[in-house]
């Protein structure tokens, strides 16, 4: 069976807007046309009703009988010929009752009012009984077999399906994209006419292209990482390999099992390390509330301990404790990592200084040595992953530190920012939202 595709969203809108517009039609149709022949049924009634007023008023001032039509008895009207109306008829001047229907009128009845002016100048005011409103469907359903109902029905139509295209043809446009992207071209993006929009068509684009360049950087992010992470990896595994070739040519030598062993543990950390920044969001952690003020003692204190040749010295703008809430142990693992590279990159008996403010809507920590800096140039790039200058090389660390302090600021939805001082040394500014 073919599939003619009437599941798509282009029928369904089409079929929609379709049928609301035939319901419009023939509603407008039927209110017109009962508007219509109610008009000229009224018109005609009252020509009707004056004609047979005015022959009634004539008999009455010629002092003629009454016509046949008022008696109780009297035959009605013959085939093909018009019912005679319903009439009260009474002089104007005196209000005195000149003709009076043998039935009188029900009130929920419409009723017509005019007055006639007999050949002598006699005023008379004339109340008939307007018939019941006929229907008017075998009528109606003529004139939308008109040729102007087709033309109505023909633009009806058109504009129905132009709407449905104007809709469906960009999501057709935002699939193709999506697409694309599943199929590995990260390049793909909604057109530039769709992106301009400014309705939510547009919204769903620009929100679509966003997502593209989300998911294009996470995956260049982990080509890159995996490229960093061989790299990384290849050398002490090289040294590993040095070193089992000494140790089978010179069993007795103790230092070689000592170098594979600091190689082994080299290894640990950075597969560690590795795998702490590649699942940092999935590992569970609660928010709390807790002094900042206190959590910043610690992690000075814990620094002291390792570095007890350095000063650290700790100022608040203010008196009272500072508290937030947020991932505290994520936020604690950042302070410590941006803290031991104060001290690891600056000489000894230097100043360490920490700032802890509190703004409107912020809370700022900023952590400033006195060492040698970063080169402007790479202070864009030292939170990239496997990213080191020369001090860190001179270190001989892995450069995933920063990496790892960097999403525990962003969990915490605060901001990260590297500057040098002009003295000297780096600051290091987390702004974390209050």
């Amino acid at each position: 069976m073919p599939n003619f595709g009437f599941s798509k969203i282009f029928w369904k809108i089409f079929l929609t807007f379709w049928l609301v517009n035939l319901a419009v039609i023939f509603a407008a149709s039927f209110t017109i046309v009962s508007n219509m022949e109610a008009t000229r049924i009224t018109n005609l009634h009252e020509q009707m009703a004056r004609r047979f007023a005015e022959q009634i008023i004539d008999r009455v001032e010629s002092g003629e009988p009454m016509p046949r039509f008022r008696r109780f008895g009297g035959p009605g009207p013959k085939r093909g010929e018009e019912p005679s109306p319903r009439l009260n008829i009474t002089r104007a001047d005196t209000n005195t009752p000149v003709f009076q229907h043998r039935f009188r009128f029900q009130t929920e009845e419409r009723t017509l009012q005019f007055q006639v002016t007999s050949a002598a100048g006699t005023l008379y005011n004339v109340e008939t009984q307007l018939p019941r409103k006929p229907l008017f469907m075998k009528d109606m359903l003529q004139r939308l077999r008109s040729t102007q109902f087709v033309l109505i029905l023909i633009a009806s139509t058109l504009a129905s399906a132009l709407l449905s295209w104007s809709i469906a043809r960009p999501l057709k446009n935002l699939g193709a994209r999506s697409r694309e992207v599943a199929g590995g071209n990260l390049d793909a993006r909604p057109d530039k006419k769709l992106l301009q929009r400014g309705d939510e068509i547009g919204e769903l684009a620009r929100d679509l292209d966003h997502m593209i360049h989300q998911v294009a950087t996470s995956i260049n992010g982990q080509r890159q990482l995996l490229h960093d992470v061989s790299h990384e990896l290849r050398a002490p595994l090289a040294r590993l390999q040095a070193a089992a070739a000494l140790v089978e040519k010179k069993p007795e030598s103790p230092q070689y099992i000592a170098k594979i062993h600091h190689e082994c543990d080299r290894m640990n950390v950075l597969i560690q390390q590795i795998l702490d920044y590649a699942r940092f969001h999935e590992l569970p952690e609660d928010r709390e509330t807790a002094s900042l003020t206190d959590l910043v003692d610690d992690v000075c204190s814990d620094i002291r301990f390792r570095y007890p040749e350095h000063q650290i010295q700790i100022d608040t703008a203010t008196t009272r404790q500072i508290y937030y809430t947020g991932f505290l142990d994520s936020l604690q693992k950042a302070l410590t990592n941006f803290l031991d590279n104060a001290c690891k990159y600056s000489p000894p008996n230097s100043l360490v200084h920490i700032q802890l403010s509190e703004q409107e809507h912020t809370t700022t920590v900023e952590i400033c040595d006195s060492g040698c800096g970063i080169a402007p140039e790479h202070l864009a790039r030292v939170t990239e992953p496997f990213f080191q200058t020369a001090a860190e090389n001179s270190q001989k660390g892995f450069g995933l530190g920063l990496s790892i302090a960097r999403r525990a600021i962003e969990k915490n939805g605060g901001k990260l920012d590297f500057g040098n001082r002009a003295e000297g040394g780096l600051c290091v500014t987390v702004t974390l939202p209050r």
